[in-house]
């Protein structure tokens, strides 16, 4: 019984819930900072992005993407964002819009590294057309990380006192796959729901954060309304997977260090009678 627990388990449980505190070792990086607006004037959207590198080293073969309720448009690549660098756009889109309210504005940005390694990022903002409409849908999504594959959790909450049909949409960046993007249900008056979409990694690099947006739309009173909702998706490796799971269950694995301690010491210890309490034995 007192070999099982032997000192070396308890060191090796204690030194489990040390390693979850021992941070990762972090290279160099490219982090776009994406900023969109747009304005509405008659039959044409024109949209305004800056993009700022606020890495540590130069983006390279930069193009940026518009997506405006579907109307897409596509910039000229700009050879290099140097550090700290910002790069301005303006880009007017034709629109056919008959319902008023708000829509989706996505932005898209596909850059390089030195080494030719291609990177995507996406960021998200919307547009008016004539009047806005404040949407009583409400959702969040539960960041993530996967080695290969994974699972977004999209909660969402109806605060209207009807039912409503809402497609939703999840938009992630080039490096990244899903298996059923747009998807439509209905949700209840006053009701939660939970929608889960499958994910790959198909060409993130180890250690990389991506945003990813549920865009979700529905009419209410013959207006348009757009709710989106941001995420984060990180490509972790198999010791970051394991580092994450201790850290997450760190208390645990001190807790049971600390009671297998307690335990080995009652049984050295506490079972023994004094040299005292020997002598008066008969």
């Amino acid at each position: 019984m007192k070999r099982l627990f032997n000192p070396l388990i308890i060191l090796m449980v204690v030194v489990l819930g040390i390693i979850s505190y021992i941070p990762c070792v972090e290279g160099s990086f490219i982090s776009m900072e994406t900023t969109a607006s747009a304005t509405f004037q008659e039959n044409t959207l024109v949209a305004k992005v800056s993009v700022t590198n606020k890495g540590d080293e130069p983006a390279y073969n930069v193009q940026i993407g518009i997506d405006a309720f579907n109307n897409v448009a596509s910039i000229p690549v700009k050879d290099v964002i140097q550090i700290n660098e910002t790069y301005t756009i303006e880009k007017t889109l034709a629109m056919d819009i008959q319902t008023v309210g708000r829509y989706p504005l996505i932005v898209t940005v596909d850059y390089t590294d030195l080494n030719q390694y291609p990177f995507s990022a996406i960021s998200s903002s919307h547009f008016i057309y004539k009047e806005d409409v404040s949407p009583k849908i409400h959702g969040k999504i539960d960041n993530v990380g996967i080695l290969d594959s994974g699972i977004i959790i999209l909660s969402l909450k109806n605060l209207h006192d009807s039912k409503k049909k809402i497609r939703i949409k999840l938009i992630v960046p080039k490096v990244l796959s899903v298996t059923e993007s747009i998807k439509d249900i209905e949700l209840d008056s006053e009701s939660e729901a939970e929608i889960r979409f499958g994910i790959k990694n198909f060409s993130g690099l180890l250690g990389s954060s991506y945003h990813v947006f549920a865009v979700m739309g529905y009419n209410e009173n013959k207006k348009n309304c757009t709710v989106t909702i941001p995420g984060v998706v990180k490509m972790i490796g198999r010791t970051d997977f394991i580092r994450n799971y201790l850290r997450n269950y760190k208390w645990v694995f001190i807790g049971i260090g600390i009671a297998l301690l307690a335990v080995f010491l009652w049984l050295q210890f506490g079972g023994k009678k004094t040299s005292f309490e020997k002598s008066n034995i008969v």
